[in-house]
């Protein structure tokens, strides 16, 4: 049996001081009809700290991140990404955190170029002139 471990950061320079909280999540939960994808998860990262989520494919790891990273929002529950509110300010969190997974090339047959492009476009980042 093949395991497939994704990790992912989320890094954000929009704090100055220590022990600052740049994620706090309380009871995140994310459900699809009546399947839980993701179920009340807790956790704070502070600033300057690395933070991953490891799993097994299903645990809800990419689910939990495209709440995080204002691609999804949370069935219920609460959280703040470099102090914007997952559920109201999902656009402030994108243009101000990076984020990428492990896994980063999307597409094989794509080059580098082609899959940054390809996920700028995904995340909707306006186009550099």
């Amino acid at each position: 049996m093949t395991t497939h471990k994704e990790e992912y950061v989320i890094h954000s320079n929009r704090f100055s001081g220590k022990n600052e909280s740049v994620i706090i999540c309380k009871n995140l939960t994310k459900k699809f009809g009546d399947f839980v994808a993701v179920d009340h998860i807790s956790f704070e990262v502070n600033k300057g700290e690395i933070f991953g989520f490891l799993g097994a494919n299903g645990a809800g790891k990419t689910t939990a991140m495209r709440m995080l990273s204002g691609l999804s929002y949370p069935t219920s529950g609460t959280a703040t990404v470099a102090g914007f509110d997952v559920y109201h300010q999902q656009e402030d969190i994108k243009k101000n955190i990076g984020y990428i997974s492990q896994k980063f090339s999307l597409y094989d047959n794509l080059s580098p170029l082609e899959n940054i492009t390809f996920m700028a476009g995904y995340m909707e980042c306006p186009e550099k002139k």
